[in-house]
């Protein structure tokens, strides 16, 4: 896993297919998801998936980082803060610092 793309969702997954020369119906067997779901979430008739599960997935199917998804690190973050609230103290922390700094 070495490409750090960090793109957005809608235009990852077309630049990943692409690149694998996979079809949706080939992400649907490798992801058991089904296709219309992936070309949905793309096309935006439905929301971009909500979960860092997903983006980790799609990521280890792809051979990525999940880092290439610009989404993937803001859900990661608050998945991460709403299972320790204690870590949402800690960010406003630094945040605190830091702007203190400057």
């Amino acid at each position: 896993m070495t490409e750090e793309k960090n793109m957005v969702y809608q235009e990852a997954l077309p630049f990943l297919l692409k690149r694998n020369g996979w079809s949706y119906r080939e992400l649907d067997y490798k992801t058991r998801k089904s296709a219309s779901y992936w070309n949905q979430t793309v096309r935006r008739e439905k929301a971009a998936p909500q979960t860092a599960a997903t983006y980790e997935m799609l990521a280890e199917v792809f051979s990525v980082e999940p880092e290439f998804f610009r989404e993937y690190c803001p859900i990661k973050a608050s998945e991460m803060v709403l299972r320790d609230p204690k870590l949402a103290y800690k960010v406003v922390q630094e945040v605190r610092k830091s702007g203190k700094k400057k």
